[in-house]
């Protein structure tokens, strides 16, 4: 679940379902070999949950203020453990009711259909497909502003200097498309990689990548402050002009902030993507996990732990309706940025 969090890990979750007669809901008479260490897990678990969202965390503690901003990124921080811990849950599950032994649920998709059924598992994989359907699109432009924005830079490093005019990279010249082709090209050259998902360096490699997007973020807000010789803020954030536009800007903030650590999907530069992750967020993140874990432990309705689950699902539930709102009116609205 969290390879949502960090950069796309899209393999597992996309893992081919085994035909009826050999399903992974039936003991394995030949189990897959399990390499993995505590060092291979922990690199996992840093690059699904500190991936390049973590770029939207500036911008949505400004709008929250300081207070707001950090109370936020605790609470989903929280938010991110508990549905994390739900899905552990019913990765082996207790046998199947003829057959007994132990199941392991090797793919999100599979836990879906063993614990919910084969309808809630077409339904999972609408929301997921509109998940990954939305990484690559904003992976893919955000590449190619960037690798534009490099290229204006070092031009205006070239010519631009010796004329006196300032560089902008809203108004740098040249076109995204060159450099998305150039991007998918390479996409198309890596993916010929064979097992390419199960080499030990490439999470670590991430996992270095992961903490390389923190330093980037606090080498920038650093450099501001050198340069504006104060830090600013306050605890209202930045203030609009209307209490309304506020509102909505909290709603963008705090789904910046809740996407950026089970999915990554929210970039500043895209906001259309901040609704499809909007959108996905409470199904695959929330709903799907804690009804795979009622299931599993079979929780009788309506006592405590029923409840204390229900609430979470239900208080995720309202976050990412506001959460939506908001990047709708980002999107659609008059005054979107």
């Amino acid at each position: 679940m969290g390879g949502r969090g960090g950069d796309p890990q899209t393999g597992p979750l996309l893992e081919k379902l085994p035909e009826p007669s050999c399903s992974s809901s039936e003991p394995e008479e030949h189990p897959v070999k399990r390499t993995g260490t505590v060092w291979t897990a922990s690199a996992h678990i840093i690059t699904a949950v500190v991936g390049s969202g973590v770029l939207s965390l500036a911008w949505s503690v400004a709008q929250l203020g300081w207070v707001g901003g950090a109370a936020a990124i605790v609470f989903f921080a929280g938010v991110t453990v508990v549905q994390s811990s739900l899905l552990a849950e019913c990765y082996v599950s207790r046998g199947h009711p003829e057959r007994g032994g132990l199941i392991r649920n090797k793919s999100y998709m599979n836990a879906v259909r063993f614990y919910l059924g084969e309808r809630r598992q077409m339904l999972s994989g609408f929301f997921l497909s509109i998940s990954l359907f939305g990484s690559g699109v904003v992976y893919t432009l955000t590449t190619a502003t960037s690798m534009r924005a490099i290229h204006e830079a070092n031009r205006y490093g070239r010519e631009g200097q010796q004329q006196g005019a300032p560089f902008s990279t809203a108004t740098a010249g040249g076109s995204d498309v060159y450099y998305m082709l150039l991007f998918g090209l390479a996409q198309a050259v890596l993916s010929q990689i064979p097992d390419f998902h199960n080499m030990a360096w490439l999470s670590v490699f991430a996992a270095v990548m992961s903490f390389f997007y923190s330093f980037v973020g606090f080498g920038l807000g650093a450099a501001k402050v050198i340069e504006n010789g104060v830090i600013k803020g306050g605890i209202g954030g930045i203030p609009l002009a209307s209490p309304m536009q506020k509102v909505w800007r909290v709603a963008q903030s705090l789904g910046d902030i809740a996407f950026a650590y089970p999915y990554t999907l929210v970039l500043l530069e895209i906001e259309v993507v901040g609704l499809i992750g909007a959108f996905t967020f409470w199904p695959l993140d929330i709903h799907f996990p804690v009804q795979m874990y009622l299931a599993q432990n079979k929780v009788a309705p309506w006592t405590t732990r029923w409840l204390a689950i229900q609430a979470f699902s239900a208080t995720c539930l309202l976050v990412a309706v506001f959460a939506s709102v908001g990047s709708a009116v980002g999107v659609f609205g008059p005054n979107r940025s």
